[in-house]
């Protein structure tokens, strides 16, 4: 799987760790890669997902976090509705989407 470029999505806190993921993968790898909030992939970026296009989104679940992990979750089926690949970091065993083998 040939990656040119990917993003990788949190929530919260975590967000400063998929930045400094994102800039190890730029480093390490020699790949673009993009750091964002959940809330603000609706906001442009989405609209920059091209077929194909790789996400890695750091989704642990955490108490009082439900409506926030579910809008992350919504996040997600809409970056797969648009064919791009999604790995899922989560302590949540009980996804609502469907994997691909």
């Amino acid at each position: 799987l040939f990656v040119p470029n990917f993003k990788i999505l949190a929530l919260g806190s975590d967000v400063a760790a998929a930045a400094e993921g994102a800039l190890k993968f730029e480093e390490v790898v020699y790949v673009a890669a993009q750091a964002l909030p959940e809330g603000r992939l609706k906001h442009g970026p989405l609209a920059l997902i091209p077929d194909k296009t790789f996400v890695i989104t750091l989704a642990p679940k955490l108490k009082g976090d439900g409506a926030r992990y579910d809008r992350l979750v919504g996040a997600i089926k809409d970056v797969v509705t648009r064919e791009g690949h999604v790995l899922v970091l989560t302590t949540n065993t009980n996804l609502d989407f469907e994997r691909s083998e």
